[in-house]
């Protein structure tokens, strides 16, 4: 299918890729994959059956064209312990340097 991605005029199974191994077709094809498949079976549930609740693939679909999104451009970047560490260090850092900073002033406007 990632042909068709890049070659629109392309029809049928992409003959490079693991389609012809592919299970989850809508309707059967006649390219089936000749010795064992190229990819190894899927373990998790979602994988192996969960996706199927959304039905088969048809074998005119292809990637959907556009603007890929991150997590980070929607806003969803997952916060790692480490950032939310320096999220609390920083502010405090900031304040124990300005506290110091103030007594340091005080000391040099009084003379000592």
């Amino acid at each position: 299918m990632n042909v068709r991605k890049h070659l629109k005029h392309v029809t049928g199974i992409d003959p490079c890729s693991s389609a012809p191994w592919f299970a989850g077709w809508r309707a059967p094809h006649a390219a089936d994959g000749i010795g064992s498949p190229p990819v190894a079976v899927a373990r998790s549930w979602l994988a192996r059956v969960g996706w199927r609740r959304h039905g088969l693939i048809g074998i005119d679909e292809r990637p959907k064209a556009g603007r890929r999104t991150t997590l980070l451009d929607r806003g969803q970047m997952p916060v790692f312990k480490r950032d939310a560490l320096a999220q609390l260090l920083i502010p405090g850092v900031i304040l124990l340097m300005g506290v110091l900073g103030a007594l340091i002033v005080s000391w040099l406007i009084r003379g000592n």
